[in-house]
C-alpha cells in the first residue's frame, strides 16, 4: 500500500505534544497507512500508561520497523487465551472531546484472530461515563496499519481507556499501540517556564539550599576529598534539560566532579520547556592540610638520646642525684595544630620541665597536624638510686606487660601447656646478682618451669652492690582441663566479668594487665546466646578512658553521657582502648559549650558534655556523696582497732566527690582518687602527735582489678619529708586492705606519694581505705574483723531486699534526700545474680556477688554510691 507522507511541520508538532504527555510514542511515517494529524496521540505497548493482565510474549521489531510502532509488539496464542488483556489509558493532559480512534496491528500472518473483543471507556452524549465494546480482525495480506475502531466522546484526564481483550478471539491476539485522532482542535499546550531546583544535594559537605539563591561556596578537605558528588532535583517534572559542566544529567541522579586543587567551578544548568533557563554557581574549594605531625628534634638537658624523627619510643636511664629534666621537643612543620607534652599545651623548641621520681617516668609527647594526624613520642625515664632492677622478663609462650617497677604478674595458661620458662634480665650498674625460687640463676638465662594444675609461683629475688633487694613474683596458674579461656589483652571491666559470668562463661582474665591465653576458647550454653556473645565480645575490645582512667561505665548501646567536671575544671580527655582492627576518633571538646565525640567504626557514635560540680537547692544540705544499705540490717559498729587519724588532705582529688577523707570511713565502696597525669599526686594523714608506726594497711579501690603504685614518707612537722619505702604496689588480686611493714618509726604525718595503677602508671589513683597500727598486734586485730567490717551483705537466692540510699555531707553526716530536687536511679551490674527496680527492691536471681549501684543527681551534680551483695543457695 502506497504510504501516506507527514509534512516536517507536522512532524515536529507531534514531537512536541509526546514529550507534553510523557507516554505519547513517536512513530515514523513510513509505517503508517494513515497520516499522523499534528494533534494525534499514540500510546505504544510499553509506555508507562499501558496496564497488562496476564502474560503476553513480546516481539522485537528492530530489524523489521515496518512491522511495528515502536520497537516491539505484543502477542498471546489460542492455546494461553486465559483473561489477558492489555489496556491503553489516557494520559492527565489529554482534553475533553470528540476522537476518532485507530488501533495499530501487523496483519500480514494467516494465524491472527478475526475477532477480537475491544472495550472502549468514554462518556455518552449525556456526558455520563460509559463502556462500549467493538470486535476487530486483526488478520489481513498488508503490513502494518492503523485500523479504525470508531468515534468516541472521551472525558478530561487519565480517566478512559482502551482494553483489547483475547477471551473469546479464535486465533493468535495482537497489541501494538493504539491512536486518538481530535475532531476538533486542541488548545494549544501550556509550557512550564520553572527552571528553579527543588534541592542540591553534595558529599562531601552541606549546602544551605534556597532556590532563590544562586551562588554557593563550599571548603573540603583535599587530603580526604578529591572528587564531589551533586544531586540536583528540579522543582517541575517536565524541564527541557538539566547539566552540569555542560554535561547532561537526571533530576535527581548523582553526578560526580573531579576536583583540583583550590579553587573549582561547577555550573548546574537548568532549562525548563518554554527555554527559560536559570544557572546555580557552586564554588568548590578543595583546601590541603598538612598532614606532618612528626618532630624534628626532641632532646634531654641531662640525658643523651639517640633520636630519629621515625621512632615514637625511647627508654632513658639517670642516677639518684637527678631529680628533674628538661624536654626540649620541636615539630617538623611550621604549621601545626597542637603540641602536648603529658597533656600540656607546650610550644615548639621551649623545654617542659620534668619532676623525676624514683623508679619509671613517663613523658608523653603528642603531635596534631593541620588535619587532625595525630603522633605520639614516649620517653621512659628510669631513675634507679641504688636499686637493681629487671630490664626484661621474657616468656618462652605469650608476653608479660613488663616494667622494671612492676613486681607481681599472674598468668594463666590451658591444660595442656606443662611447662614454662621465663627468662630474667638486669643490665643495670648496681646489679650483682639474682635467684629464682632460691636458686642462684644467671641474668639473661632460661628459666625452665615445669607446671602443675594449679598455682605456680616463681619468686625472682634481684639484688644490688649495695646488697639492696628487688623482689618480683610471677604467679602461673595452669587450668584444669574443664576450665574454658579466651585470650585477653588488659585487664577486663567489670560489665563484661560480669556479662560472662551471666553467659556462664569462664573468663579467665589477668586482672593486673597481662597476656591470658589458653588452647580452648569460649563455650556458651547455647547457641541462643549469640546476641550476648557479641556483647560480651564488644566490652572486651572496647574499653573507655576518662583522664587515663578507665571507666565500667560505658556501654556500646548508650550513646550520650554526662560527666563531672573534675576539681581543677578541666575538661576530661576521653580515649578509647581497643582490639586490633578497630577504627576510631575522638573529636575532643574545647568548652564547657562543645561536647567531646567519640565515633567507632561499625560500631557507633557517643557523645560527652560536661557540667560544673554544683548543687541546684543550695537549701539543701551538700550532696558530697550517697550511703546505701539494706534496709532492715544491722550495721557493724567500728570499734578502732588502729592508730586514730586525726586529719587527712591530698593535693587533688576528683570532683570534690571521692576525696581525701573516704580513705578512713570504714568503707571499701567510696575511694580517694586523682589523675596521675602532670605532677605527683599525694594524701596525707595527720596522727595528731608524734607516735610509733609499726606497719599500715591499703585497700585499693577495685583492688581486685587494680594494681596501685605509691611511696611511703614521713615528717615530724608536715613540711620536710623524709621517705620511708620506696616504690611499692599493691598486689591486684584482693579488695581486702594489704599490709606494708614501716619498720617501727616515730611519726606523726605519714604521706602517700601515688602513681595510679597499671604497669605503665597512667591509671588513676584510688584508695578505698588506709589504716595504720603500732604494733603487729594491733594490726592482726584489726585484720581479723575485716570480714566482719568489709564482707558484702550475705543473702540466700531468691531474697527480696530494699535498698535504703541517704545523702552524705562532706563531713560525713547523713541525710535524707529530698525527692523533689533529687532523682535517684539504681543499677545492677549482672542480672543473671541480682535485679533492682528503680523503687530499690531487689530480687536475688542467682548465685555470686553482684554491686548494685545508685545515681543521685541534684542540679548538675551527680553522685554515686555502690553495696556489694554476696548471693549464696
Amino acid at each position: 500500500m502506497k504510504q501516506k507522507r507527514i509534512t516536517i511541520k507536522a512532524f515536529l508538532l507531534v514531537m512536541i505534544l509526546a514529550l507534553l504527555v510523557g507516554n505519547v510514542q513517536v512513530v515514523q511515517a513510513a509505517v503508517l497507512e494513515d497520516a499522523l494529524g499534528m494533534n494525534d496521540i499514540v500510546i505504544d505497548n510499553s509506555s508507562s500508561g499501558v496496564t497488562i493482565q496476564g502474560a503476553w510474549d513480546t516481539t522485537s521489531t528492530a530489524s523489521n520497523p515496518e512491522r511495528s510502532i515502536g520497537s516491539d509488539y505484543r502477542t498471546v496464542k489460542p492455546a494461553d487465551h486465559n483473561g489477558q488483556f492489555l489496556q491503553y489509558n489516557t494520559p492527565a493532559s489529554f482534553q475533553q472531546g470528540r476522537y476518532k480512534v485507530y488501533l495499530s496491528t501487523y496483519r500480514s500472518q494467516s494465524n491472527r484472530s478475526t475477532n477480537v473483543p475491544v472495550d472502549i471507556f468514554h462518556v455518552n452524549d449525556g456526558n455520563v461515563t460509559t463502556l462500549s465494546s467493538v470486535t476487530v480482525s486483526q488478520k489481513g495480506s498488508t503490513g502494518a496499519v492503523w485500523i479504525p475502531i470508531g468515534e468516541f466522546e472521551f472525558q478530561e484526564g487519565d480517566g478512559n481507556y482502551i482494553q483489547i481483550k483475547v477471551d473469546g478471539a479464535e486465533g493468535y491476539v495482537l497489541a501494538d499501540a493504539v491512536r486518538f485522532q481530535p475532531m476538533f482542535t486542541p488548545a494549544p499546550p501550556i509550557l512550564s517556564n520553572d527552571a528553579t531546583l527543588l534541592s542540591l544535594q553534595v558529599n562531601p559537605g552541606l549546602l544551605d539550599f534556597n532556590p532563590q539563591v544562586k551562588d554557593y561556596t563550599l571548603d573540603v578537605l583535599g587530603n580526604v576529598y578529591s572528587s564531589i558528588d551533586i544531586t540536583p532535583t528540579v522543582t517541575s517534572t517536565v524541564y527541557k534539560s538539566l547539566q552540569i559542566n555542560g554535561q547532561e544529567t537526571v533530576s535527581g541522579s548523582t553526578y560526580t566532579v573531579q576536583l583540583m586543587s583550590g579553587s573549582n567551578s561547577i555550573a548546574i544548568v537548568v532549562i525548563a520547556q518554554d527555554n527559560t533557563t536559570l544557572t546555580y554557581n557552586l564554588q568548590v574549594n578543595r583546601i590541603l592540610l598538612s598532614n606532618e605531625a612528626s618532630l624534628s628534634n626532641l632532646t634531654l638537658d641531662r640525658a643523651t638520646l639517640d633520636f630519629s624523627p621515625d621512632v615514637t619510643s625511647y627508654q632513658v636511664q639517670v642516677g639518684d642525684e637527678v631529680n628533674s629534666l628538661e624536654v626540649t621537643p620541636v615539630v617538623s612543620s611550621a604549621v601545626y595544630k597542637s603540641l602536648t607534652v603529658n597533656g600540656r599545651s607546650q610550644s615548639s623548641g621551649d623545654p617542659y620541665l620534668m619532676t623525676l621520681s624514683t623508679g619509671n617516668n613517663s613523658i608523653s609527647i603528642r603531635v596534631t597536624a593541620q588535619d587532625g594526624t595525630e603522633k605520639e613520642y614516649t620517653v621512659n625515664v628510669s631513675k634507679q638510686g641504688e636499686v637493681a632492677t629487671l630490664s626484661s622478663l621474657s616468656l618462652t609462650r605469650g608476653a608479660l606487660n613488663f616494667s622494671p617497677w612492676r613486681t607481681v604478674y599472674s598468668i594463666y595458661v590451658g591444660n595442656n601447656v606443662d611447662t614454662l620458662a621465663l627468662t630474667p634480665t638486669s643490665t643495670s650498674d648496681f646489679f650483682d646478682h639474682m635467684t629464682v625460687n632460691g636458686v642462684p640463676h644467671v641474668s639473661g638465662t632460661r628459666y625452665n618451669i615445669p607446671l602443675i594444675t594449679g598455682e605456680n609461683p616463681v619468686v625472682i629475688e634481684v639484688t644490688s652492690k649495695a646488697q639492696r633487694q628487688m623482689m618480683y613474683t610471677v604467679n602461673i596458674t595452669r587450668l584444669d582441663a574443664k576450665a574454658n579461656a579466651q585470650m585477653v589483652n588488659g585487664a577486663v571491666t567489670l560489665p563484661a566479668e560480669k556479662l560472662a559470668e551471666a553467659l556462664g562463661v569462664h573468663l579467665h582474665q589477668d586482672t593486673s594487665g597481662l597476656l591470658v591465653y589458653s588452647e580452648r576458647p569460649f563455650e556458651f550454653a547455647s547457641p541462643a546466646d549469640t546476641a550476648l556473645q557479641e556483647e560480651l565480645t564488644q566490652l572486651l575490645n572496647l574499653r573507655l578512658k576518662v583522664d587515663g582512667e578507665h571507666v565500667a561505665f560505658f556501654n556500646p548501646k548508650q550513646t550520650e553521657y554526662r560527666l563531672l567536671l573534675p576539681a581543677d575544671e578541666h575538661i576530661p580527655f576521653i580515649d578509647l582502648e581497643s582490639g586490633a582492627g578497630t577504627s576510631f576518633t575522638v573529636k575532643q571538646a574545647a568548652n564547657l559549650d562543645e561536647a567531646t565525640v567519640l565515633t567507632i567504626e561499625g560500631v557507633g557514635t557517643y557523645s560527652f558534655t560536661f557540667v560544673e560540680d554544683k548543687i541546684a537547692d543550695t537549701s539543701q544540705p551538700s550532696l558530697a556523696g550517697l550511703k546505701v544499705t539494706i534496709e532492715g540490717e544491722e550495721e557493724v559498729e567500728f570499734v578502732p582497732t588502729w592508730i586514730p587519724v586525726t586529719y587527712v588532705d591530698a593535693n587533688d582529688g576528683y570532683a570534690n566527690v571521692n576525696t581525701p577523707n573516704k580513705t578512713v570511713d570504714n568503707d571499701l565502696n567510696t575511694r580517694w582518687s586523682a589523675t596521675s597525669q602532670g605532677e605527683v599526686k599525694w594524701i596525707r594523714y595527720d596522727l595528731g602527735s608524734k607516735v610509733n608506726v609499726h606497719s599500715m594497711s591499703v585497700a585499693g579501690y577495685l583492688g581486685n582489678e587494680r594494681s596501685y603504685n605509691f611511696e611511703v614518707e614521713i615528717s615530724d612537722d608536715g613540711v620536710n619529708w623524709t621517705q620511708l619505702l620506696p616504690m611499692q604496689s599493691t598486689s591486684g588480686t584482693i579488695l581486702y586492705p594489704e599490709m606494708f611493714q614501716l619498720g617501727d618509726v616515730e611519726t606523726r604525718f605519714v604521706r602517700l606519694p601515688s602513681y595510679g595503677y597499671g604497669p605503665t602508671r597512667d591509671g588513676w589513683n584510688g584508695f578505698s581505705e588506709v589504716r595504720f597500727y603500732s604494733s603487729q598486734e594491733q594490726a592482726n586485730v584489726d585484720a581479723s574483723k575485716w570480714d566482719e567490717y568489709f564482707a558484702p551483705s550475705s543473702n540466700k537466692l531468691g531474697d527480696q531486699l530494699k535498698l535504703s540510699v541517704k545523702g552524705l555531707t562532706s563531713e560525713g553526716v547523713e541525710h535524707n534526700l529530698n525527692p523533689d530536687t533529687t532523682t535517684i536511679a539504681f543499677y545492677t551490674d549482672n542480672a543473671a545474680i541480682a535485679e533492682v527496680d528503680q523503687a530499690g527492691n531487689v530480687l536475688l536471681t542467682g548465685v555470686g556477688e553482684v554491686r548494685i549501684t545508685v545515681m543521685a543527681t541534684q542540679g548538675d551534680a551527680v553522685r554515686l554510691g555502690s553495696l556489694i551483695i554476696s548471693v549464696s543457695n
